[in-house]
């Protein structure tokens, strides 16, 4: 049995890993890509284990969509926290 992995952008290939065997099932490795908000990215993994009549495959895709994520308040939320702690000093100073 052998597993080949394919990693693509927007349906462009730019990754493989393998063929592994059985005995060496997995691997790693690194780079860096430039994902823009628009881009699809995917994982293909094909499994093939031959059969007396041939060889059999599956394959498993699946499809991540990158799209921005709003700030959420977090930013305003801080600046909220901090003009609160500014005025609280201002009068405490003010009432020495």
């Amino acid at each position: 049995m052998t597993t080949t992995d394919h990693i693509f952008i927007n349906g462009v290939l730019v990754f493989t890993l393998g063929p592994f065997t059985a005995t060496a099932f997995s691997s790693s490795t690194s780079g860096f890509i430039t994902l823009h908000p628009t881009d699809v990215l995917t994982l293909e993994m094909v499994i093939s284990k031959p059969t007396s009549t041939g060889s059999s495959t599956f394959t498993a895709t699946g499809n991540k969509n990158f799209t921005a994520v709003p700030d959420g308040g977090s930013a305003v939320a801080l600046l909220g926290i901090a003009l609160v702690g500014v005025e609280t000093l201002r009068r405490k100073l003010k009432a020495a």
